[in-house]
């Protein structure tokens, strides 16, 4: 079952308790999200000017270091308009706080979908990769941070980095791949016994 059908799912059960009222708002409300693609926080009449207290909200718990807080925070905004990129970066840089790395990794690259230019999302994805022992997932969204700098003087340090890093992961792949010193020379030593 999709997300998709897990949301219909979850409205539908809270309206079936409900008065004829709640269930024709109910399905109105699926109507505009998943028939005429609106976003849920259009669908639900959500102005903009609530969002960016909230967002500024989040933001505020955030910089004090109450990442869990912030983190609920940017998680329901997400949900009611996953297109702003900021709501995502959120999440994750919370999550990424708080050492779950491999979920905040998810959401970096989620966020560098709906960013087709920002290399931000990939570079702090490789981050959680690195924390996560996984030299090749990192190796490949640095790659990608190069490739989406390009030439913009903005990104620069980053690119740089990045640069330097990919370098020495791909010596530290093709040493795991090779093995140790004492890996390459058995099969010599076994032919010659």
């Amino acid at each position: 079952m999709g997300k998709e059908d897990d949301l219909i799912e979850a409205v539908m059960k809270v309206a079936e308790d409900d008065s004829p009222r709640v269930k024709k708002g109910v399905d109105k409300l699926v109507e505009n999200i998943f028939d005429k693609g609106m976003l849920p926080k259009d669908a639900l009449g959500i102005q903009d000017g609530d969002t960016e207290a909230l967002y500024a909200q989040a933001y505020q718990m955030y910089n004090m270091g109450k990442y869990q807080d912030a983190r609920s925070v940017f998680a329901s905004l997400t949900l009611v308009d996953q297109l702003d990129p900021r709501f995502l970066f959120g999440h994750a840089a919370c999550s990424h706080m708080m050492e779950e790395y491999q979920a905040a990794a998810d959401i970096y690259m989620h966020q560098a979908i709906i960013s087709p230019e920002d290399p931000i999302p990939y570079y702090h994805a490789a981050d959680c990769y690195l924390k996560l022992k996984d030299p090749f997932s990192a190796a490949v969204a640095l790659k990608l941070v190069i490739k989406r700098s390009g030439s913009n003087p903005k990104f620069a340090t980053i690119k740089e980095r990045s640069e330097m890093t990919v370098k020495n992961l791909e010596k530290e792949i093709e040493a795991a791949e090779l093995g140790t010193p004492e890996d390459i020379e058995k099969p010599k030593e076994e032919k010659t016994s």
